[in-house]
């Protein structure tokens, strides 16, 4: 498993280099951190090899990388990517399904030959490609819609996929309690065990325990949670923050 323990919290860090390393220097002794999370904001500013250095000086936990571009580009421009990530030491890469299946397959095939583990997200909807067999004319495409995906029943297909080819961590919102709910019982209907990572918790009163109790019957489960600027500035204002929403993880 890519995470431990089976149950705990994710810290997203949306923030500049020095702010990461306060937020790791700070969070990974707590019990129930169980990674960290960075997009290409922070690997802009800064590149992967100071990223990777920063790192090494605080933590041995598992990074994760959310470029929000993976699968949209060419097959030998995604390994070439999906490579570059690994040789930096990332460990997990969330992927969206932006182009095609065959790009979508060709993302998760580049993580498993770079020991990266695939974490599958929805952000788009499966873009109509021949590949795909659909057509603009298909009736499923007039007045259907879930949550941004086209077709009636992009969703199921983008997860059929995904199941397939192995994968068993998903990113879901976690204050999207219905939609977490109808994403696991089609994995679950699918023999899939799924691993959800649930972005946006943290934020209001009791939604922790909501999204978890929401998969409550999966293997395991991280809240993705967003030290806030004033906490990053105050070591026990993070420190206690951070604990009390890992413990409530760690309950289920």
């Amino acid at each position: 498993m890519l995470f431990k323990p089976s149950h705990g919290v994710i810290l997203y860090c949306d923030v500049e280099l020095d702010d990461f390393k306060r937020i790791m220097n700070y969070t990974t002794t707590i019990e129930g951190v169980s990674g960290y999370l960075i997009d290409r904001l922070l690997e802009a500013r800064y590149g992967f090899p100071a990223i990777r250095d920063a790192r090494r000086n605080y933590t041995d936990l598992p990074l994760v990388f959310e470029a929000q571009r993976e699968g949209n580009a060419s097959e030998a421009k995604e390994r070439d990517l999906i490579k570059l990530y690994a040789a930096n030491e990332v460990d997990a890469l969330v992927l969206f399904s932006y182009i095609s299946p065959r790009i979508q397959k060709a993302c998760v095939d580049a993580c498993y030959e770079n020991k990266l583990t695939p974490i599958a997200g929805f952000k788009l909807p499966q873009l109509l490609t021949a590949e795909d067999e659909i057509s603009i004319e298909d009736e499923r495409l007039k007045g259907e819609s879930y949550r941004g995906y086209i077709a009636k029943d992009a969703l199921e297909r983008a997860l059929g996929l995904y199941a397939k080819l192995g994968v068993d961590h998903y990113l879901v919102s976690g204050n999207e309690v219905d939609e977490l709910k109808h994403t696991k019982d089609i994995l679950l209907e699918m023999e899939i065990k799924p691993i959800f990572c649930m972005p946006n918790l943290g934020i209001q009163e009791g939604d922790i325990a909501q999204a978890f109790e929401a998969v409550k019957d999966c293997p395991a489960a991280y809240g993705i949670i967003t030290p806030r600027k004033e906490e990053i500035e105050d070591k026990w204002e993070l420190k206690e923050r951070i604990k009390r929403l890992a413990d409530e993880a760690l309950r289920f």
